[in-house]
């Protein structure tokens, strides 16, 4: 035998899986560096094969591998034995032994199987691994102190190589555990002595007994005698009894019937009142609703009298003053009509009158300027000795007077340049006058035009508002009539809930949500079909047997009729996963053993499955539950019944005999009953008239939702149309604007040009008298002075004075 392979991991140095093998039958060598893992590799071996590791405690943790990623929390080594030779009493070629430790645990595996450290001790043991033989591992120093060892200590070594002082501790075991046997024997004498002694006690109790049952058959006796004569007149008592009691019954019978009635009438009329209540409620809101409007409208209607009563006194008073305007306006109209006629007839002969006294004024001008300069020179005399004085003096003006004119002439160039401009701006203002005046009338059309759409969508806007309002009313009708409604189930549900109990109802829930949940997963529909729901679902029966039916059945009603073991172990399955609540039963049918009855013929008894109505693939569920019960006449009848048949046996008031004799019953509270309250519940839940308040709200909501949208359609037109209203008048007010300032400019630019054609005559006529003026100083120039005109110039003088004159 000898290590075939070693597997290390978490030990020490060796964090990951290392695995050193197959090792040499031979001879085997360890190499590496210091700090490769050498001694680990030893110690890996002796914390499995040795007794050094034997009680680690807390310093296991020195064990595992220390390093700066993520700590380790356990560590094995693991030693594979080539065991050919057999020498482990283990019948395979390869024994592993595996050392597992960890921060609470240490634990040994023999070949993949868990055992104690005593086995494998043991087993070490045998294979001449003996914990009083550790030199099977030699460490580092043990042979240099073997050899520096004194005789004592070598023998010391030599017995426990030869393995003798394992038998040396064994025969000390052995020594102690004789005489613990020894100890134990003493005891057990001593018992022995306590034993004998009781026996003869209890020898003299035995015949003590046997006298005590010979008198306690004498008293059985005699209570028996006793308990027949009291049984007789039980039975005398009971038939009485029981004659009282079907007299009762009858009497009960007709109080049940009237009260049943009575409860009957008191429910309809409590239904019937909570609809007059609902009705009433219903009636007053809408009281107060339309008291609400009334006042609102009275309200409105009072601001719009007063509003109206203003109007008609502003537009009386504004009749009046339009009309007034209106007088004066046409006979301004006509007026300025005759004033623009005789304007339009006078205007020709004004221009030409306006060119003529233009000319007239010229002229007189220029003649009373040459006049005045015929005077001049004809005083020029005094002013100068000499002709040369006179020309130079007159060579001077004229020097000043081409100035003049060439200053006059560019300033009246100018002023044609200025008119020309001025003539021009006002070409492109008027064109700027008429764009905006064709927006202002484009705009003031399309405020028109939209105002009739404005006026059909604010309609449609009150219209919308109005039957949204009464939407509201009849959906708060539905409202309150589907929580009537809900809260009657929820009462139901509460007195089920408190009658069954609550793991069986949350069972019931919780099933349905796991099929639920097979169906969302897409399980097989067949499968999901075998699900037949609860037992009570599968049948119907009158109401006169209710009672009974409750009686016999009990909690298996509801119980969850499956087709197989399989469904019903997948339901819980599920339902344990999702740790749903409630403690579901199942019947898988097929599971359900039903053996055949033979019912007895007897007129006072009837089979109770007879009375059932169901589906005959149920029948086995229902033969289960009911397949063994009659329904009897009266208790005396379901008592005999139950002993000859060996069925059980019930009343329709709910007593119940078994083939034991055991007679349950009593008073049965059918406003208790588990049936009726579930077939309530179901007949509130499939009601036809909640589903119909329930589409009638969904249809109420629709409606209320497409009249929203057409409302917002409405406000959002309104919004639109306002919106450009808004802008269109904007845009008007910002055209008229500057049409006002188009034309202040342009009336500006007309007084200009009327100043400039003024400026630009008169520079015209100072630029002739100018031209006139040099004429004559250059005629006179080289002429010689004289003391009065030639009798030319006195006839021009005289001639200019004429026609100024």
């Amino acid at each position: 035998m000898h290590i075939k392979q070693v597997i290390i991991q978490g030990f020490r140095s060796y964090k990951e899986q290392t695995i050193v093998g197959p090792c040499d039958p031979g001879h085997n060598v360890i190499v590496g560096r210091n700090g490769s893992g050498k001694s680990n590799f030893l110690q890996a071996i002796q914390f499995v094969l040795s007794d050094e590791y034997a009680h680690l405690g807390s310093n296991a943790q020195s064990l595992l591998h220390e390093s700066l990623g993520p700590r380790v929390i356990s560590a094995y080594v693991e030693i594979i034995f080539d065991n050919f030779d057999r020498r482990l009493p283990i019948e395979r070629n390869e024994v592993s032994l595996r050392r597992v430790i960890g921060s609470k645990k240490d634990q040994y595996f023999l070949s993949g199987k868990l055992v104690n450290r005593n086995e494998v001790m043991n087993l070490l043991e045998s294979a001449g691994f003996s914990k009083c033989n550790p030199y099977y591992i030699v460490k580092q120093g043990k042979i240099n102190e073997m050899a520096m060892a004194s005789d004592s200590r070598r023998l010391k070594l030599l017995q426990d190589i030869a393995g003798t002082r394992v038998y040396d501790s064994k025969r000390n075991e052995s020594n102690s555990l004789l005489k613990e046997t020894q100890g134990k024997i003493v005891k057990i004498e001593d018992l022995l002595i306590t034993l004998a002694e009781q026996l003869k006690n209890l020898d003299g109790e035995k015949e003590e007994l046997k006298e005590y049952n010979r008198l306690d058959k004498i008293r059985r006796c005699l209570e028996y005698i006793i308990y027949d004569r009291e049984l007789k007149s039980l039975k005398e008592k009971l038939e009485e009894f029981e004659e009282t009691r079907h007299a009762c019954n009858v009497v009960q019978a007709e109080l049940e019937a009237d009260a049943k009635t009575a409860e009957e009438a008191a429910r309809s009329a409590a239904k019937k009142l909570k609809e007059l209540k609902r009705e009433a409620r219903a009636e007053k809101d809408q009281l107060d609703r339309l008291n609400a409007d009334h006042q609102q409208l009275l309200k409105e209607k009072m601001k719009l009298r007063l509003t109206i009563q203003d109007l008609k006194i502003e537009v009386s008073g504004d009749c009046k003053a339009k009309e007034k305007a209106e007088e004066e306006l046409n006979a301004l109209r006509v007026k300025i009509k005759k004033s623009e006629q005789d304007m339009e007839k006078i205007r020709p002969e004004y221009e030409i009158v306006k060119q003529r006294e233009q000319e007239y004024s010229r002229e007189l001008a220029m003649n009373e300027r040459k006049r005045k300069e015929l005077y001049v020179k004809a005083g020029r005399v005094t002013l100068f000795k000499t002709k040369e004085e006179r020309n130079k003096w007159i060579k001077s003006e004229l020097d000043q007077l081409r100035g003049h004119i060439v200053e006059k002439e560019t300033y009246r160039a100018a002023l044609a340049e200025d008119l020309k401009v001025d003539k021009d701006k006002y070409a492109d203002l008027e064109k700027k006058i008429a764009e905006p005046a064709k927006d202002v009338k484009d705009h003031m059309k399309s405020i028109e035009e939209r105002s009739k759409n404005y006026k059909e969508l604010i309609l449609q806007k009150n219209q919308c508002q109005a039957r949204i309002k009464d939407l509201y009313r009849r959906f708060s009708v539905l409202e309150q009539r589907q929580n009537e409604l809900k809260e009657d189930m929820t009462k139901q549900d509460q007195l089920l809930r408190r009658v069954v109990g609550k793991s069986t109802l949350n069972a019931i829930d919780s099933v349905r949500k796991v099929l639920n949940t097979f169906r969302e997963r897409g399980d097989s529909e067949d499968e999901l079909q075998s699900y037949y729901g609860l037992l009570v679902d599968t049948f119907q029966c009158g109401e006169a047997l209710h009672t009974a039916v409750e009686v016999s059945a009990g909690n298996r009603l509801f119980y969850h009729v499956v087709e197989s073991n399989v469904l019903a172990s997948k339901i819980l399955s599920e339902m344990n996963k999702q740790r749903l609540p409630g403690v579901a039963d199942f019947m898988p049918l097929d599971r359900l053993l039903v053996r055949r009855v033979d019912y007895p013929k007897n007129s006072d008894a009837i089979a109770l499955i007879s009375q059932l109505n169901y589906d005959p693939k149920y029948d086995r569920a229902i033969r289960f539950v009911f397949g063994r019960t009659l329904i009897a006449r009266n208790l005396g009848t379901a008592v005999a019944l139950a002993r000859s048949s060996g069925l059980d046996c019930v009343t329709l008031e709910g007593d119940q005999v078994s083939p034991r004799g055991m007679i349950t019953g009593g008073h049965f509270n059918a406003k208790q009953s588990r049936l009726n309250i579930y077939k309530l519940r179901t007949k509130l839940k499939t009601a036809s008239e909640l589903k119909t308040v329930t589409d009638e709200i969904a249809n109420v909501e629709q409606e209320i939702e497409a009249t929203n949208e057409s409302l917002n359609f409405c406000i959002a037109g309104v919004q639109k149309i306002e919106l450009k209203d808004r802008i269109s008048k904007d845009i008007i007010d910002n055209s008229t604007a500057n049409i006002r300032l188009l034309r202040e400019e342009l009336e500006i630019v007309e007084k200009s040009r009327t100043s400039k054609m003024q400026i630009l005559a008169q520079c015209s006529n100072d630029l002739e008298a100018l031209n006139a003026t040099k004429e004559s100083l250059e005629n006179e120039f080289n002429q010689e002075l004289a003391i009065e005109l030639s009798e030319e110039d006195q006839k021009k003088a005289s001639k200019k004075g004429s026609i100024i004159l």
